[in-house]
């Protein structure tokens, strides 16, 4: 399950796998595939880099949630 939560002209994508198994989720929004990082807001210094023209792929734990905060690069 996946939805942006939106405040003024921040947003924040909004991640939680309710499965028992490891998901991989390829995250193909535009906005994502500039040069940049995203930072896992549930999880203390976690961070993604972000390649341009390339999609994020993020592997989440069973039952994981994280909610990610892009970082223009």
């Amino acid at each position: 399950l996946g939805y942006w939560r939106t405040l003024g002209d921040k947003r924040t994508l909004c991640l939680y796998n309710f499965s028992s198994d490891v998901r991989s989720i390829s995250l193909h929004f535009p906005e994502l595939q500039q040069t940049g990082k995203l930072v896992d807001l549930l999880h203390a210094g976690n961070t993604y880099s972000l390649t341009a023209g390339i999609p994020p792929v993020l592997k989440m734990r069973p039952f994981a949630s994280h909610w990610l905060y892009w970082e223009k690069g």
